[in-house]
């Protein structure tokens, strides 16, 4: 082959190779640390690092993300939230890479000597659309990995997970259903019954809903019983959070494990009646595929966020009781899609912010208000807040659902930075020329005096926060999105 020729044809599949490991990390990493920092490409390889295919720095507050195991030729930078774990990210890149045609380990990532087959055969592994479908069955083989279970629980895990899709795409009469199951890994062969034989029938997922009921499994997903969530009692207390929506809470804390004793290690499925999956581990919701895309749900980096501006509480165990509750309820609402703007003022700012943005709806001017009607509605809110004895109006003390409610109104609910509610569907003040959707815009105004959380009602979660902690509101600052989720 001519030096010229050769040299191009080099230069195609390099280029080709670094745009398909930035898609690959890009549609299958990022989602992993609800990140909204960019990807850098950087040439070279760290050394020190040869063990890992993503590797953290001493704060785990920048991740280096690496094709494959030896001399990488290629590597990328990504920013996240301080002390963000890797394990998840390796597990898929563990089973994602080798899925790739490209030899990243050498320069100009030359193409795998499989890939060199006969035309049909070649045609078919380098389709656009083949490669996509193995591309994310790898990427759940790593998942199902990093959830805990072993080959044979993972296997038919896996094949559960491919049913659900196709359910997930169709109807049943005329209706999308939502249904769950039950996965314990450490019951071993305790089953009778093939579920996945059962969901080939038509009527498969009639049965169960994920909220009043499920059926639970053993290792090789068969059934051992139809089960209520509710029969596995919640562990009530101050100390004890399940961090699920509220409608499927009871499912999530049926998603028991106890390490100690390896008795019970169970993996929760709920195919909702929008399309998408959840998956439950440890009384948690872990993982959520959306528009077909699956999100790595972080709970730790949602409420650490948040409690980072509950700063008139000074006790840090309390601080991060409120900032959970917090965190629920924006669960509650990206799950219910009904779409919400919720802000913590910086005390700072607590007054031009009562002054200039919502003046009209604060609760505690509602005695001097003219407008009688928007006075009956505050009034009301205001009743519907202590009628629990909550005169303070804290609102994690606030009845949970009410708290849903709340910020499912049109409008901005609004608290101070110790937890007390000011306002509750509040018509923020936005400036002129703003070209943004209402609650992005409201959001992004809020967050101009602390913290803003905008909620869509497709059910993605954005957060902002000022720029500059120090300086007075300024319109023309713009504000920091510190993460998103969907």
């Amino acid at each position: 082959m001519d030096t010229g020729l050769r040299e191009k044809n080099n230069e195609e599949i390099e280029h080709n190779a670094v745009y398909e490991f930035r898609q690959i990390v890009d549609k299958y990493v990022v989602p992993l640390f609800l990140t909204t920092s960019e990807l850098m490409t950087e040439n070279g390889f760290c050394n020190g690092i040869k063990n890992h295919i993503a590797w953290a720095n001493e704060e785990h507050t920048e991740i280096l993300i690496y094709p494959c195991y030896g001399s990488p030729q290629i590597h990328f930078k990504l920013g996240v939230a301080k002390n963000s774990s890797i394990r998840h990210a390796e597990k898929v890149l563990l089973e994602l890479m080798p899925c790739s045609k490209y030899q990243y380990n050498n320069p100009h990532f030359p193409i795998k000597p499989y890939f060199n087959l006969p035309d049909c055969n070649r045609l078919l592994l380098c389709s656009a659309r083949f490669h996509e479908q193995i591309f994310d069955l790898a990427y759940e083989v790593g998942l199902i990995k990093w959830l805990g279970a072993d080959k044979v629980a993972g296997a038919h895990l896996l094949r559960l997970l491919e049913k659900i899709h196709k359910w997930s795409l169709k109807t049943y009469e005329g209706e999308r259903m939502s249904f769950s199951f039950i996965m314990d890994v450490e019951a071993k062969g305790t089953g009778l019954v093939d579920y996945i034989d059962f969901l080939e029938s038509s009527h498969g997922a009639v049965f169960t809903d994920g909220m009043a009921s499920s059926i639970k499994l053993d290792n090789q997903g068969r059934i051992i019983k139809y089960m209520s969530p509710s029969d596995v009692p919640l562990k009530k207390n101050d100390e004890f959070v399940v961090f699920s929506p509220y409608h499927l809470e009871d499912f999530a804390g049926s998603c028991v494990f106890r390490p100690k004793d390896q008795t019970s290690n169970c993996i929760g499925v709920v195919s909702q009646s929008n399309g998408d999956i959840l998956i439950f581990k440890n009384e948690t919701l872990e993982f959520v595929k959306h528009n077909g895309r699956w999100f790595h749900v972080d709970n730790n980096r949602f409420f650490s966020t948040i409690s980072a501006h509950l700063k008139g509480i000074v006790n840090s165990k309390e601080k991060m009781k409120v900032a959970k509750q917090i965190y629920l309820t924006i669960l509650d609402v990206s799950f219910t899609h009904t779409g919400g703007c919720f802000a913590i003022v910086n005390d700072d700012f607590k007054q031009a912010l009562l002054d200039d943005v919502i003046k009209h709806d604060v609760l505690d001017n509602i005695d001097t208000m003219s407008d009688s009607n928007k006075k009956n509605k505050l009034m009301t809110l205001k009743r519907l807040m202590e009628a629990n004895g909550n005169a303070g109006r804290m609102f994690p003390v606030i009845d949970r659902k009410l708290r849903q409610e709340l910020l499912s109104l049109d409008g901005a609910t609004v608290i101070d930075s110790s937890g007390k509610v000011l306002t509750a569907g509040a018509i923020v003040r936005i400036d002129g020329g703003s070209n943004e959707g209402g609650r992005l815009a409201a959001a992004k105004k809020l967050s101009r005096y602390g913290f803003a959380i905008k909620i869509s009602m497709d059910g993605q979660v954005k957060g902002f926060a000022k720029s500059n902690e120090a300086t007075p509101p300024d319109k023309d600052t713009s504000p920091i999105e510190v993460f998103t989720l969907f």
